[in-house]
């Protein structure tokens, strides 16, 4: 029902033409104006089903109530051709206090004389100023407020013509009295709080407007400012690789490999400011194609061999019985998301190796559930810090002791990446002794020519 209601919402604002080419002040006068006319209708189609229950027929009271309709009908459907505070701000003023008027000035009952002040329309007088201090401006609201006051002064005089005495005449004037007190509250309050209320939300959007236009450009610049500065990088690397392989003596060889990683490490903190820029904008998009884990796998592990053997470190990969030899992911955010912690892993591991790992958690419906894995023996991660790790420009007490620098957002990346493909990255440490991160994905399998497998927790680095 809540559903339907909502998609009659929709429907109904389109017809009227409240979209977001609007501001919000005109948008939220305009809902109140057809949400007040779809409360009124529904009001007055209940009293007219009541009335004809209690009076077993077609009344005059009917008439009223089918006018009353028309009128509203008309102001609500008024918005699709106007937005106007002033227009409705004067329409349901007028509304308000001529039939508040007609009610209390004329003979209901032949021989009754007429009302006058009556506590009755006291009410709708009050709520009548709080609605009109919203839809419409300061000065309707005011005009309002004092012509109220005038057809108090009125009902006044027309319940005093009727000649009240004793306690009738003081229930009349404590009456006017109230009612003055009681417009004097509503009608400055509630044109207060809207012009807070309307002042904020246009700040509001436009604080948004200018933020959503500054992230656009900021988007922007670093796309371009990454590629500006990437252009001459790549001109330093390759040129430091050929003075580094060119016969040298041993102090210029020194300083050509430092330049090499140097640049090589502007270059990741590059990559990694463009990758998170990215995300936070919401332009990296998953893909779908086949690929093998085997080679993925290997390719990372042959990626960082080098590095490896620099630091005397062993590398490997470690394939887990029962995985489909071809399965449909994301490739390169996998590959990326492995590149990135393999390389974190060889730069906090002094003793020992990094092993890269893929095993098979169960296949269900065609997906096969794989866990991929990325184990060190460095220098581990204290309790203290695993809950603080995967934190944007966090960097544990070891990495900022260490000589290999960073930013502090590649393992955010890493699970936003993986969060991204449908899994979550996880780890598990013992400091000093290594780390293991590690996530599962249900991937799609071309063929279903494999068996199921079950594991148990990712193991640990010795």
């Amino acid at each position: 029902m809540l559903k339907g209601l909502r998609h009659f919402g929709e429907s109904f604002e389109s017809f009227l033409k409240i979209d977001k080419t609007l501001d919000a002040a005109t948008r939220a006068r305009a809902r109140m104006v057809y949400g007040m006319g779809l409360i009124f209708l529904t009001v007055q189609l209940l009293n007219m089903i009541s009335m004809a229950v209690v009076y077993g027929g077609w009344t005059p009271q009917h008439n009223i109530s089918v006018f009353s309709c028309i009128v509203f009908t008309c102001l609500t459907v008024a918005v699709r051709f106007t937005k106007s505070p002033v227009f409705f701000g004067l329409a349901y003023s007028v509304l308000a206090l001529s039939s508040i008027g007609v009610a209390a000035s004329i003979e209901t009952i032949p021989g009754v004389p007429p009302y006058g002040i009556n506590t009755a329309l006291l009410p709708v007088l009050c709520a009548s100023a709080a609605f009109i201090a919203f839809v419409g401006t300061r000065l309707i609201s005011t005009l309002y407020i004092l012509s109220s006051l005038v057809l108090i002064g009125i009902m006044y005089k027309i319940t005093a013509a009727s000649g009240p005495t004793g306690v009738d005449a003081i229930l009349a004037w404590q009456r006017t009295v109230q009612a003055c007190v009681a417009v004097l509250m509503a009608g400055p309050i509630c044109a207060i709080t809207a012009d807070i209320v309307f002042r904020n939300l246009s700040q509001l959007e436009s604080a948004v407007s200018r933020a959503q236009t500054a992230e656009r450009a900021r988007g922007e610049f670093l796309a371009t400012m990454s590629h500006e500065i990437r252009t001459p990088l790549h001109g330093i690397l390759g040129l430091s690789d050929m003075l580094a392989q060119s016969d040298l003596p041993e102090t210029q060889g020194r300083y050509a490999h430092l330049i090499t990683v140097s640049a090589n490490s502007l270059m990741e903190i590059i990559d990694e400011v463009l990758d998170m820029a990215r995300l936070e904008d919401g332009t990296v998009r998953t893909i779908a194609e086949p690929f093998t884990p085997r080679e993925l796998l290997q390719d990372v592990s042959d990626l960082f061999g080098v590095k490896a053997s620099e630091k005397n470190l062993w590398i490997g990969i470690d394939i887990g019985p029962g995985i489909p030899e071809q399965l449909i992911g994301d490739a390169p955010h996998l590959r990326q998301v492995l590149n990135n912690l393999v390389g974190n892993a060889l730069k906090f591991t002094q003793l020992g190796g990094v092993r890269i790992g893929a095993r098979l958690v169960g296949i269900r419906d065609g997906l096969a559930g794989v866990q991929f894995y990325v184990q060190d023996s460095g220098v581990g991660i204290s309790d203290d810090e695993k809950g603080t790790v995967f934190e944007r420009f966090k960097q544990t007490a070891s990495a900022k002791t260490t000589t290999a620098k960073g930013t502090g957002l590649g393992l955010s990346i890493c699970r936003e990446l993986t969060e991204m493909m449908g899994g979550t990255l996880e780890l598990h440490s013992t400091p000093g002794k290594g780390t293991v991160f590690y996530f599962t994905l249900a991937l799609p399998m071309i063929d279903d020519t494999t068996v199921s497998a079950e594991i148990g927790e990712p193991r640990h680095a010795a």
